[in-house]
């Protein structure tokens, strides 16, 4: 989504709940630099090399009692929708790592809608909500597995194109 179409967006909500117009909003957002950097990077757009943490609580077992969880690592979400990565974590005290492999979309709200899977460690499939900042260095997610009580935040290390 680029600036202008950000502003009229807001605009249009704007003018929806009877606040009127933002003046210019996408001629801010474009002088900031924040319409798009020099180095390719879109607004709202994960894009590059992020370490990550998450905590929380997740189900164990068939019991389903919920036992906590920290984990962090680094994930790369590339162009064309994919991701990969290392993680390592503990639930409940137990130690493992794995790598990860996954997908990306954008959702309509601005969202997006991440799912990775794990081989090695658990092996488990997960899904996420994430949420960028205006220039994608820093993404707020949370897991959306029925049951998890998992979040945590992406602070984004390198740029696409510029991987260590």
């Amino acid at each position: 989504m680029n600036a202008q179409r950000l502003g009229q967006l807001l605009a249009f909500a704007s003018a929806v709940i009877g606040l009127g117009t933002p003046p210019g909003l996408s001629e801010v957002l474009a002088d900031r630099g924040l319409a798009q950097d020099d180095q390719g990077i879109k607004p709202f757009v994960p894009s590059g090399t992020y370490a990550f943490r998450d905590t929380g609580y997740v189900p164990a077992g068939p019991s389903g009692s919920l036992v906590p969880l920290a984990a962090a690592g680094f994930v790369t979400f590339s162009a064309d929708g994919t991701t990969s990565g290392v993680v390592t974590g503990s639930i409940n005290g137990q130690i493992s790592s794995a790598t990860l492999h996954g997908t990306w979309t954008i959702n309509p709200d601005g969202s997006v809608s991440e799912a990775e899977i794990q081989t090695g460690g658990p092996g488990l499939t997960l899904h996420f909500r994430d949420y960028p900042t205006l220039d994608g260095n820093t993404i707020t997610f949370v897991n959306t597995e029925s049951g998890s009580i998992v979040s945590g935040i992406f602070t984004r290390g390198s740029p696409a194109g510029i991987e260590q």
